[in-house]
């Protein structure tokens, strides 16, 4: 964060600096200037004619921008979704195998609450963790997630075996 903050105070020294700079005579920068666009005789810079801007290219730029982004969005909804739906698929079928092995709907119904209750509170420990974390100042982002997420993971587990 200190390299952050130290590089914009150079920046923003250099651009406090570089009129100076350019309007010194013995710089290099000066030869450049009054060449192009410098005027020596009132000191100030003419006025350069910018006809190359182009509104439609703006537009366009900013059309395809919006495009682009909302394909990420998209792209990224749909894959949490899947993942979402194959974890919720995972869960089912073990329910339903472990039911069918033990010939008993009642224990197939437990083990999906306890899977469930498990992964409820294994997301929830990272998720509440992790934004604790984050006003709190506890350890690192990555230490506090993982820790709240073996805690949301006991912590389901006991509240599905609790539940059944």
């Amino acid at each position: 964060m200190t390299i952050i903050k130290h590089s914009i105070v150079l920046i923003f020294m250099l651009l406090v600096l570089w009129k100076p700079i350019c309007h010194s005579t013995s710089t290099p920068f000066h030869k450049i200037y009054t060449q192009s666009h410098f005027d020596d005789s009132t000191h100030q810079f003419e006025d350069l004619n910018d006809e190359s801007f182009s509104l439609f290219l703006l537009i366009l730029g900013g059309a395809f921008m919006c495009i682009f982004i909302g394909i990420g969005a998209f792209l990224t909804a749909t894959i949490l979704l899947g993942i979402f739906a194959l974890i919720s698929f995972g869960v089912l079928s073990i329910s339903v195998m472990i039911g069918i092995a033990k010939k008993s709907i009642q224990k197939g119904f437990e083990i999906l609450v306890l899977i469930s209750a498990s992964l409820v509170g294994l997301g929830m420990g990272a998720l509440f963790w992790g934004v604790g974390n984050l006003y709190l100042h506890w350890m690192t982002t990555y230490k506090a997630i993982g820790l709240g997420a073996i805690t949301g993971l006991i912590g389901g587990f006991l509240l599905g075996v609790f539940a059944i």
